[in-house]
């Protein structure tokens, strides 16, 4: 039987490693503890190899966040500043009175650190409260509903943010991915391969067809490592080729 090639990067060890265990899930070989505990510790760690991989879906989904946030105080101030430029009015002396509340912050804010701009985007909204603004910022026709989508993109991102934190701290002395998927190919090649190999020629009854799937899913993933290495290498001689 063919193993996970070496070259293997991390994305496709994790798809390889998943798709033994989800074969052994759905095809299971019965009354083989070897197997039980080989296939236990092998989803074990394809578990945390994923996991590991999904933090920077994490971070990213939080910088989403941060994004529409900042869109959101951006709104404000360009809709209150707008309202300040106009001939005098009674609307335009209450678009400067929110004003000067909202240059207590500055749209600067959006450039701070994610837990500075937190604090100081919740203290704006607090100020924006008070009893003294209610008619002011009601008569900018559009600022309320404006205010109101700053609340629920603060409320959106310290979601995002706490769940980063909860799984920063539970990972801080995890293994990387990178090592994790070294592991789980360890397992595959030196643990699963031989053995399925051995059982089937043994018992074909019992192992083959399964050893027979093992081996497309590791084909089938050594041909994308395969083809991933050609592409960059034709790639690279074809700049190179240019920079001649």
């Amino acid at each position: 039987m063919k193993k996970i090639t070496s070259s293997s990067n991390t994305s496709e060890t994790t798809e390889a490693c998943t798709g033994v265990v989800n074969l052994s899930k759905k095809q299971a070989i019965a009354d083989d503890a070897y197997l039980t505990v080989i296939f236990d510790k092998l989803s074990g760690r394809t578990d945390l190899l994923i996991d590991k991989i999904n933090d920077a879906g994490i971070q990213s989904e939080l910088k989403e966040k941060d994004d529409l946030r900042d869109t959101d105080v951006r709104a404000i101030y360009y809709e209150v500043e707008a309202k300040c430029n106009r001939r005098q009015s009674s609307e335009q002396e209450a678009a400067l009175r929110v004003y000067e509340e909202l240059n207590r912050y500055g749209i600067q804010i959006t450039d701070a650190n994610y837990t500075l701009e937190s604090t100081k985007i919740r203290a704006m909204l607090s100020d924006l409260k008070a009893p003294e603004l209610v008619t002011d910022i009601n008569s900018i026709p559009d600022l309320p509903a404006l205010i109101t989508n700053l609340e629920q993109s603060q409320g959106a991102f310290d979601d995002s943010n706490s769940e980063w934190l909860d799984k920063k701290r539970v990972r801080k002395s995890s293994k990387s991915a990178s090592k994790l998927a070294i592991e789980c190919k360890s397992i595959v090649n030196n643990e699963l391969v031989g053995y399925i190999e051995a059982m089937s020629a043994a018992n074909p009854d019992k192992y083959k067809d399964f050893a027979d799937k093992m081996e497309t899913i590791i084909t089938d993933i050594n041909n994308k490592v395969r083809d991933r290495i050609a592409a960059y290498k034709r790639k690279k001689e074809t700049e190179e080729e240019a920079e001649a």
